[in-house]
């Protein structure tokens, strides 16, 4: 008696044996939404401040890099403007937009590892990818350039697997298209143009019968489709006058900019963050690990196993592109690494299929996979489960005045009108955001001219004019080291001016001080005169003198 058609033939059971995968995909889906929801009021963070004050002037009508200036290309400042235009200007549509890439990039992954192996390897990769994506010690939580761009790259990724098997020329070009798209968000994406030059190459070599025209066409469409959006961008700053500031600050700034780090700083500074990242999830790189090297024993798995593996090492150099690295740089790896997790438990459940006891082999492998899952969230669940989102950003940004942008915010919009412009002395543009105003100085982070750099000393001399000739009602001197990224031969030109200017124009109207984690002081009116400043963890809120 077959077994297996009886059960099919039960109502209930039968659509589950049908569409186990798409059920599970979709538990997993309510699962990774479930924990994201808590942290989407989660304090913007100092690059997200920037894309959304990018973003603001974007719908305003201002080009991007004519009145504040950045080094990335506006992919993402375009995505948080077509938010705010769905949800609003908040911190919840930000973290919202960041929960649904989130989870179309968990679909498309386990698109990739169905197609590449099983229905299994796909939902061990697609689960496996949104938890790593919660890591606190990567920073998953934020909407940094990272998940976007790998959500673009792994639909061109997906896609290319569909080109390469169907020889669908409009394949090839839409594949190049959303590559595009990953390289109009962070400029050291175009590493990843190599990835499909080998795949190419790789399958050229596997099928030889087929003619290599074919394979130069389909290198030709890619490449085609791969330069659409950034000949868009270019011609739109054309159009727009900003021509020479994007290629300024995109191209030029980056490079000045990236101080030289020897091999030994760059592999310390590696290790530093990657090991936090891998002790809070060790069974997930113990199964990538093992879905590495399951070539030695499963021939069948091995080119598959090397597409992933080609994947990774793209992914790596894009993330050490300058051998300089934040924790937000790794979740660049997730897709791969989630693969190789995925590709792990195939293995493991071929060596379990080759055991006598069949009929329970599907109970062991599903057991085996929620304990696996159950187990990852449970190691994690004080974060997951006690955490608010103020202490969410505490915990992973320390003493960074994210939280209290908020009150500062509050505070600007109470003492000045929306035409009011306002200075930051430091480097928090998500105030300008929340405040809603504009920026007095068009340099909206400070450490970019504390670089050590050609440009740095002209960088200050512009931003002291900006804001002597706009005279903003409210200046903000944030006293803080992370804002500012002192390096031992910053100029302190700004410095000298600052004391002088404040002094002649200004009158303190706040202090906010981070005494610690926990412990927030404000002081405001005639309580400043309490403050007695104890270390470089504060900010000031002047206002203009009546008579300046």
């Amino acid at each position: 008696m077959n077994h297996k058609k009886i059960l099919e033939n039960q109502p209930g059971r039968g659509v589950f044996l049908r569409y186990w995968d798409l059920i599970s995909l979709f538990v997993i889906l309510l699962i990774i939404t479930k924990l994201r929801f808590p942290f989407l009021e989660i304090p913007l963070e100092r690059d997200e401040g920037a894309y959304a004050y990018m973003a603001q002037l974007l719908l305003e009508g201002i080009s991007p890099y004519t009145q504040a200036y950045s080094l990335y290309f506006p992919g993402l400042f375009i995505i948080y403007a077509l938010t705010f235009l769905i949800l609003g200007q908040t911190i919840f549509a930000i973290h919202f937009c960041l929960l649904i890439a989130n989870l179309i990039t968990i679909v498309i992954i386990f698109l990739i590892g169905k197609k590449i192996f099983d229905s299994l390897t796909g939902i061990v990769s697609g689960a496996t990818f949104g938890l790593l994506g919660l890591n606190p010690h990567a920073q998953g939580l934020f909407s940094h350039g990272e998940p976007f761009t790998m959500l673009f790259i792994c639909s061109g990724i997906y896609i290319l697997l569909l080109g390469i098997d169907s020889k669908k020329k409009s394949l090839f070009l839409w594949s190049g298209l959303f590559f595009g798209l990953g390289l109009l968000i962070k400029q050291n994406a175009l590493v990843f143009i190599g990835l499909p030059v080998v795949y190419f190459y790789l399958a050229l070599f596997k099928k030889s019968h087929r003619s290599r025209r074919s394979w130069f066409d389909a290198l030709f469409f890619f490449t085609f489709g791969y330069f659409i959006p950034l000949a868009i961008f270019f011609i739109f700053c054309l159009i727009t006058g900003s021509w020479e500031q994007m290629l300024f600050w995109t191209f030029i700034m980056p490079t000045e900019m990236t101080p030289p780090i020897s091999m030994t700083r760059a592999v310390y500074q590696f290790k530093i963050l990657a090991l936090p990242i891998i002790k809070s999830s060790p069974l997930f790189f113990w199964t990538a690990a093992i879905g590495l090297l399951s070539f030695l024993w499963d021939k069948t798995s091995r080119f598959a196993v090397l597409l992933i593996v080609i994947f990774l090492v793209f992914s790596f150099f894009t993330m050490s592109l300058v051998f300089y690295f934040r924790a937000h740089y790794f979740l660049c790896l997730f897709p791969a690494i989630a693969l190789l997790t995925g590709v792990g438990f195939y293995s493991m459940n071929n060596l379990i299929k080759k055991i006598s006891l069949r009929k329970i082999n599907p109970v062991i492998t599903a057991g085996f996979v929620f304990l696996f899952f159950s187990y990852s969230i449970f190691d994690q669940r004080k974060f997951f489960f006690q955490t608010n989102p103020e202490v969410a950003s505490r915990i992973i940004y320390g003493n960074n005045p994210f939280p209290e942008s908020l009150v500062i915010a509050d505070y600007i919009k109470e003492h000045s009108s929306p035409s009011d412009n306002i200075a930051i002395l430091g480097s928090e543009p998500q105030i300008l955001f929340y405040a809603d105003r504009i920026s007095s100085s068009k340099h909206i982070f400070m450490y970019y001219l504390m670089g050590n750099h050609l440009h740095a000393l002209t960088m200050q001399k512009e931003a002291m004019a900006d804001i002597e000739l706009m005279k903003p009602p409210i200046l903000i001197n944030v006293v803080i080291p992370t804002s500012w990224l002192f390096q031992k031969d910053s100029k302190s030109m700004l410095f000298h001016w600052l004391d002088g200017f404040v002094s002649r124009n200004y009158k303190l109207a706040g202090v906010v001080e981070i005494q610690d984690l926990n412990t927030t002081n404000y002081y405001w009116g005639v309580d400043t005169t309490k403050f007695v400043p104890k270390e470089s963890n504060f900010i000031q809120i002047y206002q203009r003198k009546q008579s300046s």
